[in-house]
């Protein structure tokens, strides 16, 4: 790869809309981007609409003679879930309470594979952050 490859190959966009912008298509045929990052108030209505929207992302890099595009959504569980409309499971918080490994991996194991059906091939989760500042709540129930 030359440099230009090598330094597309570490960019993950993002855009506005439930198809692809037509910037984010010429820049997939211009140039090696390596993926995509998908978010619920921009793209995520739901997962056929996912779905959708992924099948159509990967279709133009096909096109454009590329790799297949990483797809990232951040799908914690609990109160972050990057596409409305999937099982609604329960947080990290929720999960280490029960004291049960094998729950928490069955979670994570579903997560993936709704995640999978939508074409969703990288979650941002889960996230191992430790809840010990009681002045930064943003961690809450996020944390195991």
């Amino acid at each position: 790869m030359n440099l230009a490859e090598l330094i597309g190959q570490k960019l993950m966009l993002a855009f506005v809309g439930s198809e692809p912008a037509p910037e984010l298509l010429d820049a997939l045929s211009r140039h090696p981007i390596a993926g995509v990052t998908l978010f619920r108030s921009h793209n995520a209505p739901g997962p056929r609409e996912t779905r959708a929207l992924t099948d159509a992302l990967q279709a133009a890099a096909a096109a454009a003679g590329r790799s297949p595009l990483l797809i990232g959504a951040d799908q914690e569980g609990g109160q972050l879930m990057a596409i409305p409309g999937t099982t609604p499971f329960p947080g990290n918080l929720a999960l280490a309470a029960t004291g049960s490994d094998e729950l928490a991996h069955a979670t994570g194991r579903a997560l993936g594979r709704e995640l999978a059906a939508m074409g969703v091939n990288v979650n941002y989760a889960p996230v191992c952050d430790v809840n010990i500042n009681p002045q930064n709540p943003v961690i809450g129930t996020r944390s195991f």
